[in-house]
């Protein structure tokens, strides 16, 4: 059986037959009566889950056997609900185990307790054998069977196929994107016999075949030879391959029978026959943004005529095509209202809690959710927001309206996702909510809501002006994997007080994502909650003792953000004890956190121990932002899989920047300098093998060299410094100009503190040495008058003043 995920078509059949299985093993210890009736549930189940998957890939299946199935994957939820509260109760009543006297009699009533819950259940899945059975001969009656399934309108007409025919003048916005791609097809400075090939690309439905069309006919004569073919669902090679040979102008020899060749004769024709002729041009690279415009262009100017019924039909299509673990994962995206900006991370843990990803052993499961939005992205089927990071993620997506559309008609077919937008929708619901979406229309702002679900596995709260009660004892929640309390209210600790965490939070054991906003400490016991996998944004200047040291227990650890800034009064400088206390976290996830692969210690004013022991099993780390350092710690350079790297340092040496050089997967790095360095910083042609990304913050950027050949794979460069004390020790850093790979470059100067004639001196500087640089990467130099960048800064009279934050 494949793996056993929630699917939209299925429900949670399959996961369901998992769980029936598990029950069958000792470790429930059933009674006979209730293993016999699992044993015919399984069966029976896994029955009419083939056919739930057959219907699944079905394009038009019979409205008698879509009912049929709508029975059947509501009686999958009832089912799973049912054995998911039982296997809750009664790994429940078996965890606690007190000792003595005391003891004795708590586990006698908890053997009673257990056995009249697996009475119970067998009570229960009598019940559950009857509706089956009942369902089971509604399917005999009523004949339905593989034939019923596929029976589908054959006279309907595919619209793609009539896209072919459609007039260009019935698509709004046609004449931009197709006088951009004749041009592209004219590209000149391309050699006559290099293969070029143009792609228009967006989801089903927004006229790309119509476009294409309308420019092959626009350009006929122009071309030697020309084809054009409409691909099927299941396309027929020997006849297109045929199609395109006739099409292109081929005489078929006397004698000869076409009819007969297959496939390789066909292509080897073709071949031959268009030698040294109806090449197409091929994308350069710097045509990108162009490409971009026409995309953009056709998703937001296209509307077809002459219905919107027709776009959906093929729409209907794309989704049809999707692999059925992807038609889910759409699906699910019903729950964002229109126009949301939607968080990849949020999605993928999402996906993962409502058991839509297998959970194999040795495969994260929030890997494998990323790459099938990594696929929906490739598929067009949702849209990248940003660009991709400088390590190549999308981060934001976005659903447009049309798709959008489509998602929730068949969410209702499927009883997928409810959505209501207003509160007395949720009165006049006539069938059980599966998922429930609410976008709330009224926006109101003093009443309270109120969030308690058994079953429920993941919570986000943003907590605006709408005040939120959290349940006082939210341990119950044992399905829990994702809590993330998030805030836009002032950071003022004392406004935020309303939105602690409920102590008991630390006896939800399956939690594998807990999000705080700041200023608030690290709950008490948060050593119990072993499975965790992200803890971000706690305050340990808040935690006690207790909760900083059971830090040391969460092993599973790979994200991991702790806030060390907090304050008592105005004093930037935090407390000794929580410096300490950031010290030792930090110690705890280089010796102890073997999985950690995401560390941030916001603690930018302390200046650390670099005396710690870092053992192999912390090379994992992928992405640290580190806390203040005296130096470039040495351990540093064992973090071999790092490749992103912020750091803060009082001051550095030529051995330190060696140390950065040599880690071989560093692609982005922030380096600040808090003190003015006093000797040159020399980046030479050896190291920084892969670095694309820098940043540094430095008083004295006069001291920064680039030798000739350094940091060959160098993209982007951003340079942040004071003006104040430039007509001193001001000049721009020497060499920029050997940065061969370098396109773009930001500079930031701070003005504070700074003359006028500093301020100009300090950019026609930065803009002489850029423009000696032979690319002519893009730059933009900005000034800020009212800032100064968080270093310590000497003024005129030799005192040492300390900057600001970064």
């Amino acid at each position: 059986m494949e793996a056993a995920v929630v699917s939209a078509s299925c429900g949670v059949m399959a996961s369901l037959l998992g769980k029936l299985a598990d029950l069958l093993t000792d470790k429930y210890k059933l009674i006979k009566e209730a293993k016999g009736q699992i044993m015919f549930l399984k069966a029976e189940l896994e029955t009419m889950y083939v056919f739930l998957q057959k219907m699944s890939d079905t394009e038009e299946p019979d409205v008698q056997a879509k009912c049929w199935a709508n029975d059947v994957r509501e009686l999958s939820y009832d089912i799973e609900d049912s054995i998911n509260e039982f296997m809750l109760r009664l790994e429940c009543e078996s965890s606690s185990k007190p000792q003595g006297f005391r003891g004795f009699i708590n586990r006698s009533i908890t053997l009673l307790t257990t056995m009249n819950i697996r009475h119970g259940i067998a009570k229960e899945l009598e019940g559950f054998k009857s509706r089956v059975m009942e369902v089971s001969e509604r399917h005999k009656r009523y004949k339905i069977d593989d034939t019923t399934v596929s029976m589908a309108n054959n006279t309907s007409i595919d619209r793609r196929l009539l896209a072919l025919y459609a007039e260009s003048s019935g698509l709004v916005g046609i004449d931009g994107p197709r006088e951009q791609l004749i041009q592209l097809m004219d590209e000149q400075g391309m050699p006559a016999n290099q293969l070029k090939v143009l792609s228009i690309v967006g989801f089903g439905g927004l006229g790309k075949t119509t476009l294409a069309n309308d420019i092959y006919h626009k350009l006929e004569g122009q071309f030697q030879c020309r084809a054009l073919v409409s691909m099927s669902q299941k396309p027929n090679m020997r006849k297109i391959l045929k199609s395109m040979l006739l099409q292109a102008g081929f005489v078929v020899p006397e004698h000869t029978d076409v009819e007969i060749w297959d496939e390789l004769e066909l292509i080897a024709a073709l071949q031959k026959f268009l030698f040294e002729k109806s090449l197409l041009a091929n994308q350069p690279k710097n045509l990108k943004e162009q490409w971009e415009y026409v995309r953009n262009t056709l998703g937001s100017n296209f509307e077809v005529n002459p219905s919107l019924e027709g776009m959906r039909e093929i729409l209907n299509l794309s989704y049809i095509n999707l692999p059925r673990y992807l038609k889910t994962c759409m699906l699910y995206l019903g729950i964002y209202p229109e126009d949301y900006t939607i968080n990849t991370n949020d999605l993928a843990r999402q996906w993962v809690a409502e058991g839509f990803i297998p959970k194999s052993h040795g495969t994260d499961p929030e890997v494998v959710a990323k790459s099938y939005f990594n696929e929906l992205i490739n598929r067009s089927m949702i849209q990248p927001v940003n660009n991709a990071d400088y390590n190549g993620e999308v981060l934001l997506c976005r659903v447009h309206d049309i798709m959008l559309d489509l998602i929730l008609q068949k969410s209702r077919e499927e009883n997928f996702i409810t959505v209501v937008y207003r509160s007395e929708d949720m009165t006049g619901q006539n069938k059980k909510i599966r998922r429930l979406a609410v976008h709330l229309l009224d926006g109101p702002t003093d009443e309270d809501t109120t969030v308690e679900s058994v079953q429920l596995r993941y919570l986000k709260i943003i907590a605006n002006s709408h005040r939120v009660v959290l349940p006082s004892k939210i341990g119950s929640l044992q399905q829990l994997e994702t809590f993330q309390l998030e805030t836009n209210r002032s950071s003022s600790s004392s406004e935020l007080s309303f939105c602690q965490l409920p102590a008991d939070i630390v006896h939800v054991s399956r939690l594998l994502h807990l999000i705080a906003p700041k200023w608030i400490g690290l709950p008490d016991g948060i050593g119990k909650l072993k499975s965790l996998r992200t803890l971000r944004n706690f305050e340990l200047g808040m935690s006690s003792r207790d909760s900083i040291k059971g830090l040391r227990e969460l092993t599973n650890l790979t994200d991991l953000k702790i806030r060390c800034n907090f304050v008592s009064n105005s004093s930037s400088t935090p407390s000794d004890e929580v410096v300490e206390a950031g010290r030792e976290v930090l110690q705890a996830c280089l010796e102890k956190m073997c999985n950690l692969k995401y560390l941030h210690i916001d603690c930018d004013c302390a200046e650390m121990d670099v005396s710690i022991s870092v053992p192999a099993s912390s090379c994992q780390l992928q992405r640290f932002r580190a806390p203040g350092f005296l130096r470039v710690p040495k351990w540093i350079g064992q973090l071999h899989n790092l490749y992103d790297l912020k750091l803060i340092v009082k001051e550095v040496l030529e051995d330190d920047i060696e140390i950065l050089a040599q880690l071989p997967s560093l692609t982005f790095l922030v380096l600040i300098f808090k003190g003015a360095p006093e000797h040159k910083i020399v980046i030479r042609e050896s190291g920084f093998f892969v670095l694309k990304h820098l940043k540094i913050v430095c008083n004295k950027i006069s001291v920064l060299t680039f030798e000739a050949g350094a940091m060959t794979k160098l993209e982007w460069l951003k340079l942040c410094f004071n003006a104040h004390g430039w007509d001193r020790h001001g000049a721009a850093p020497a060499g920029m100009e050997h940065l061969s790979g370098l396109k773009v470059i930001f500079v930031d100067i701070g003005g504070r503190h700074a003359k006028e004639s500093n301020i100009r001196a300090a950019r026609s500087a930065l803009r002489n040495a850029i423009d000696m640089h032979p690319g002519r990467p893009a730059a933009k130099i900005k000034c800020h008058d009212d800032e100064t960048f968080g270093f310590d800064e000497v003024d005129e009279e030799g005192a040492v003043r300390s900057g600001g934050g970064t």
